[in-house]
């Protein structure tokens, strides 16, 4: 294979592809007829040292190509497929990108070691604590150990900070080459003692085959308005490998991309119960779950508002500064709406504040007169400030106050201090907290993050704030 041009080189990858994607067809046909849909295609460049996708069509190095057996082969290009059926590139909003990219990896890598197929070696994979949970469930557990390993160097105290983390090495770029997992960091990829993982957590950065202390990150992972980028020759094994033409990836509208998938899921799906008269249960409720529309958060917390003030506000006529921000909800009258709000201020999720806050108090204000109580907690009550419509709400610069521990009963006691006389309260977290054992004597809603822990408090509604991602 030495003396070929690399067109020739190509096409003999290109074929090796082809007879990969039959031959999954015929072992897992959901996924055969995925890769039926997508282009594959072969690159020479030293941008991509493995393989990545997106969206649309999934490229493979052919130095990368080289080096695996038929049976890796095809786990890489379902491992590709997957990222784009889970739609990983929508669901990591504002994680950690470096982070998020090993949580992906492990759901995909665990789900297809199940089935038998042969994961590449050291590949990213997860405690057996949290296998076969989905990437958020994942990424919040990796958090939390990345947390606890950053108290200690802390001396114990705090939560610690959910950005730069250990070094997990990831790139926004999907390049598994991954490996058996170190929840202490304590291994890189190939078995080696680690230095806390590769720094190319960057968005676009890196081109594949990153270690990190939980395995080998192996393909690059893609998202909205990333391209191939630009990259340095150097030499390959079939010559000097410079800018490929042919990888030219582009995922410009995210939103298109996520419509087409799911189309295209859709399609397959009811292709392949056609043909077997059923589907696998696991790609049933796969299909339901991405069918199943979803409220918009901004629209379930007005929901929550409108409906514990009962019939305090007309629905007669709307309210037109509401209106204007896509809510219908009821117009003003001379009530007014006394609520709690809540903000979990123990430091791992600071960067979602502002949306929130500006959403919260856009909602509050189309009420008319109104009377908050924001109260800012961690291990204790940080600070209490009271806003009505002589003193209006101005989150313009607001400064979370707090990073310590994680207890909210301080401030549900401070709020019966207050007189417990209100229509609701909300709070904003992440779930790993404290909480009282009984609630108090009006509605509370539980804004959740992303990869809050769901299942840390009997009572109350809840509701996962999910920001749209171009928001972010």
């Amino acid at each position: 294979m030495a003396e070929k041009s690399i067109e020739q080189v190509k096409a003999t990858v290109s074929k090796g592809l082809e007879y990969a994607r039959w031959q999954l067809l015929e072992k897992a046909p959901f996924i055969g007829e995925m890769l039926l849909r997508f282009s594959i295609v072969p690159t020479y460049d030293c941008r991509l040292n493995t393989a990545a996708t997106d969206g649309s069509k999934i490229y493979f190095d052919c130095e990368f190509y080289s080096t695996l057996t038929e049976e890796q082969r095809q786990f890489v290009l379902a491992h590709e497929v997957w990222h784009n059926i889970f739609l990983h590139f929508v669901r990591r909003q504002a994680r950690d990108p470096m982070l998020w990219n090993v949580a992906t990896d492990m759901e995909i890598n665990h789900m297809l070691q199940n089935e038998g197929m042969e994961v590449l070696k050291d590949a990213c994979l997860p405690d057996p604590i949290v296998a076969g949970k989905n990437a958020e469930d994942i990424y919040a557990y990796l958090m939390q150990q990345q947390q606890k390993q950053q108290q200690k160097q802390n001396g114990g105290k705090g939560k610690g900070s959910s950005q730069g983390g250990n070094g997990n090495g990831d790139s926004d770029s999907d390049q598994d080459g991954e490996g058996d997992d170190s929840s202490n960091g304590s291994q890189g990829g190939n078995g080696k003692p680690g230095k806390g993982g590769s720094q190319q957590g960057k968005q676009g950065a890196g081109n594949g085959n990153n270690k990190t202390p939980h395995g080998n990150q192996f393909d690059r992972h893609m998202y909205e308005g990333e391209t191939a980028g630009e990259g340095e020759e150097k030499d390959g094994k079939w010559g000097k490998k410079g800018c490929d033409s042919d990888f030219n990836p582009s995922m410009k509208d995210g939103r298109e991309i996520e419509n087409s998938i799911k189309e295209m899921v859709t399609s397959v799906a009811q292709s392949i119960e056609r043909k077997q008269g059923h589907l696998p249960a696991g790609i049933d409720s796969l299909v339901k779950e991405m069918l199943k529309p979803e409220i918009n958060w901004k629209e379930a917390l007005s929901q929550f508002v409108t409906k514990t003030l009962g019939g305090e506000h007309s629905w007669s006529r709307c309210s037109r500064h509401a209106l204007a921000r896509g809510h219908y909800l009821p117009g003003k009258n001379d009530m007014k709406i006394k609520a709690a709000l809540i903000l979990d201020t123990s430091g791992s999720y600071f960067g979602d504040l502002p949306k929130f806050l500006a959403e919260f108090k856009a909602l509050v204000e189309s009420f008319g007169k109104y009377e908050i109580t924001l109260i800012q907690c961690d291990a204790e009550v940080q600070d209490v400030k009271e806003y009505d419509a002589d003193t209006p709400m101005d989150f313009d610069g607001f400064k979370a106050k707090g990073g310590g521990g994680s207890d909210f009963r301080p401030a549900f006691k401070k709020l019966r201090e207050l007189g417990d006389d209100f229509n609701c309260c909300i709070t904003f977290t992440d779930g790993y907290i404290t909480m009282p054992t009984y609630p108090p004597p009006y509605p509370t809603l539980f804004v959740l993050t992303p990869d809050a822990d769901k299942d840390f408090v009997e009572w109350g509604e809840k509701m996962v704030y999910k920001p749209d991602y171009r928001d972010i």
